[in-house]
């Protein structure tokens, strides 16, 4: 059972760092153009005003750009670190005869899974593994663990 719990952190670990990868904010670097978009459209007054007191601002842009690069090599690096951990980790788990069970979109099997919630949607057929709350794994042709789901129900 710990091989489960392992793959079941690291994958939830490789998920929410592809989500962090996938959110996309405005970065420095646009803040600094728009900054100085903003600027040159400013009256020469107005201009001279906005360099002087927001020199600062346009320091600390820079070096929260510097940073966000020098962040994203480090996720980089540690999110090819997880995956190489979670090939491994699955090669052992194969080697042992441990598989994840497959269960959404599959129909509800209680011998399989235990459902937590029933939610409406109409994109899955009633009776139906709409999402995957908890993996489920097999040992051999022995279940080692249900899947807790949430399974689909008609409007």
């Amino acid at each position: 059972e710990s091989l489960a719990e392992l793959d079941e952190s690291l994958s939830r670990a490789l998920l929410s760092l592809a989500q962090q990868e996938c959110s996309t904010t405005t970065s420095p670097d646009d803040l600094l153009r728009q900054f100085d978009d903003t600027i040159k459209r400013a009256g020469t007054l107005k201009r001279w005003i906005a360099k002087t007191a927001f020199s600062a601002v346009r320091q600390i842009l820079a070096t929260a750009s510097e940073q966000l690069v020098a962040n994203a090599a480090i996720q980089k690096r540690t999110t090819h670190g997880l995956k190489l951990l979670h090939e491994r980790l699955q090669r052992s788990m194969q080697r042992s005869e441990l598989s994840r069970l497959e269960t959404v979109g599959l129909p509800f099997d209680p011998e399989r899974m235990r459902a937590i919630e029933t939610v409406d949607n109409s994109n899955v057929p009633d009776g139906h593994v709409v999402d995957e709350l908890r993996p489920g794994y097999r040992w051999g042709n022995n279940l080692l663990r249900c899947a807790d789901v949430r399974i689909a129900k008609s409007t």
